[in-house]
């Protein structure tokens, strides 16, 4: 039997992150909160970079988490370690909601309202 000692080392692909991307982390990573997360870059430039984690759901809706959002049924999810004391969203509105930042091609992130 041959055995593969490099099937865990993974090869660059030579595409290098930008905003809009999505980064898949390595499968075997030891961060509990990095471990097989998947990233969306929502900023990237050369102050520094943005992203959320997409698929760490809390299982909680954002009413019971915070009485200011009413009787509101949007699922919420562990976006990252930074910052984590502030509520931050993803969208498709674009300009319906003042202030949102482009992420790509109808995806925005934030904005007031």
């Amino acid at each position: 039997m041959k055995i593969y000692s490099d099937i865990f080392k993974l090869k660059h692909n030579g595409i290098s992150p930008k905003q809009g991307s999505i980064l898949i982390s390595e499968p075997f990573a030891p961060d509990a909160i990095f471990s097989r997360a998947v990233i969306l870059l929502a900023e990237h430039n050369k102050n520094g970079s943005v992203g959320f984690i997409l698929n760490k759901p809390l299982n909680k809706t954002i009413s019971q988490l915070s009485s200011e959002f009413g009787k509101n049924d949007m699922k919420v999810s562990i976006g990252g370690p930074v910052e984590n004391n502030k509520i931050y969203y993803i969208h498709t509105y674009g300009n319906k909601i003042p202030n949102s930042m482009k992420i790509t091609n109808g995806l925005y992130w934030g904005g007031d309202f």
